[in-house]
């Protein structure tokens, strides 16, 4: 006598190929009261849709490019610091550029 796991995978396994679930219970008669819950969730799972309706994606695509074109990136700390250093280089040379350091 197999566990009930394996039992249970078995039948689900039936149903996905196509087996009726009259068919299945009927092999397991000591279990069928166990078993019919299981299958008729199982088999009304499979029936339900997977994949969104065009309406969905074309609602969803638009969402996306809509909150797309209202995101701004901000630079990374590095470049924040590179533009900071460069900007103070830039001061310091001009600054001293136009004083008489000698002579």
């Amino acid at each position: 006598m197999m566990d009930k796991e394996t039992l249970i995978n078995h039948c689900l396994d039936a149903l996905a190929k196509g087996e009726p679930i009259h068919e299945i219970l009927a092999r397991y008669p000591h279990e069928a009261a166990t078993l019919q819950p299981i299958l008729v969730v199982a088999e009304s799972l499979a029936h339900l849709a997977t994949d969104p309706t065009n309406e969905a994606r074309i609602a969803s695509r638009r969402a996306f490019l809509r909150q797309a074109t209202t995101y701004q990136t901000r630079p990374a700390l590095w470049q924040r610091l590179a533009l900071w250093a460069a900007s103070v280089a830039l001061l310091i040379l001009f600054a001293g550029g136009g004083l008489n350091m000698g002579g």
